[in-house]
C-alpha cells in the first residue's frame, strides 16, 4: 500500500534489518528517504518528520516510549509508524494514539526480511488494540511448546558463520521453515497473538512466571521503561524477580512497593539492583547476557 508520493524517514542503523528494510522497501516503492542522523532526539525527530514532509517511518518501543513521555504529537503528514524490535504494550499503544501517531505493531526478524505480520491500516480507524495480520508472503505455525516456525520466500539462505580465517555457511531450515524462539498463537491462519520469547519463562516456587508479562506490568503500573526484570537463582524459590535500575534507588524502591501491590505472590519483585546504565542494543533491546553479568550470574 505504499504509493508513489510518500516519503520515508528512517532513524534506525542500516547494518539492522529495521533499517535496511526502510531502504529496501523506499527502493522497490521508487520513494524518498531522509536519514536521521546524530544522537536521538524525540523533539528533533518530530521536526525532521515535519520538514521533510514524511509519510512513512519505522521505530522502536523506546523511541515511541520516549516521543510519549515528551508528549509529542505526531506530524501531520505522517500515515503510518511501523514500531517493531520488541515488545508495544497495550499502555503505549493507547497513549501513543492519543497522540495521534499511526502506529502499526509489527513482528519480524531478520532472518525472515524484516516483517513478518503486522496489523492493518484500517486498525488505525479503531479504538480498539490491533491484532497482528500475518502478511501473504509468509506461512507461520505454532507448535506443542508455541514457539512459531516460519516459512516463505522472503526467509535467509543460510548462516554465515566466522571460523578460523574464512566462514563456514549453515542453513538450519527443515523442509523450508525456520524454528525461531519466538512464542506466539496462530488465530484462523490469519492472526498471530505475540506470547514472549522461549526462555522469558521461568519457575518460582513452582509456578510458571513469563518475564516479558511482568516487564510489561512493571511499565504500566509504574511509567518506567527504563528498569528491566530479571531472574535470578533463589535457594529458596528456584528462581527469583529482581528490578535492575540505573534510577534513584528510594524512588525505584517506591515504585516497586507499588508494582508489588498489582502483582501475585510469585510475580513480586524481591531485590533491587542499582546499576550506572542498564545494557541496551542501538535499537533498545536490554543485553540480558550483560545485565545478568553485571549482577554476576
Amino acid at each position: 500500500q505504499v504509493t508513489a508520493q510518500d516519503v520515508w524517514v528512517n532513524v534506525l542503523p542500516c547494518y539492522h534489518v529495521g533499517g535496511l528494510s526502510v531502504g529496501a522497501r523506499a527502493f522497490i516503492g521508487n520513494n524518498a528517504v531522509y536519514e536521521f542522523s546524530g544522537k536521538w532526539d524525540p523533539q528533533r525527530f518530530k521536526v525532521h518528520l515535519q520538514n521533510h514532509k514524511a509519510t512513512l517511518t519505522s521505530i522502536v518501543p523506546t523511541q515511541l516510549f520516549d516521543l510519549v513521555k515528551a508528549n509529542i504529537r505526531t506530524s501531520k503528514y505522517l500515515r503510518a509508524v511501523f514500531v517493531g524490535g520488541g515488545h508495544l504494550s497495550k499502555e503505549l499503544y493507547f497513549a501513543a494514539r492519543a497522540l495521534g501517531w499511526p502506529v502499526l505493531i509489527t513482528y519480524g526478524l531478520s532472518e525472515a526480511g524484516s516483517q513478518v505480520a503486522t496489523n492493518s491500516l484500517q486498525s488505525l480507524q479503531e479504538d480498539t488494540y490491533p491484532q497482528l495480520e500475518i502478511l501473504p508472503h509468509v506461512e507461520v505455525q505454532a507448535d506443542q511448546e508455541g514457539c512459531l516456525a516460519i516459512k516463505g520466500t522472503s526467509l535467509f539462505s543460510q548462516y554465515a558463520v566466522m571460523k578460523g580465517g574464512g566462514y563456514v555457511s549453515i542453513d538450519p531450515k527443515q523442509n523450508g521453515w525456520f524454528q525461531t524462539d519466538d512464542l506466539g498463537t496462530v488465530v484462523n491462519n490469519k492472526f498471530l497473538q505475540m506470547n514472549g520469547r522461549r526462555g522469558d519463562a521461568v519457575k518460582i516456587a513452582g509456578h510458571l512466571v513469563n518475564l516479558t508479562r511482568q516487564q510489561e506490568l512493571w511499565e504500566s503500573v509504574t511509567n518506567d521503561s527504563q528498569s528491566v526484570i530479571v531472574a535470578t537463582p533463589d535457594v529458596r524459590l528456584q528462581n527469583q524477580l529482581v528490578l535492575v535500575s540505573s534510577g534513584q534507588l528510594l524512588e525505584v524502591c517506591a515504585l516497586v512497593e507499588k508494582y508489588n501491590e498489582r502483582a501475585g505472590g510469585s510475580e513480586k519483585v524481591r531485590a533491587v539492583y542499582q546499576v550506572h546504565s542498564v545494557a541496551r542494543s542501538e535499537l533498545g533491546k536490554v543485553k540480558k547476557q550483560e545485565v545478568m553479568g553485571l549482577l554476576g550470574f
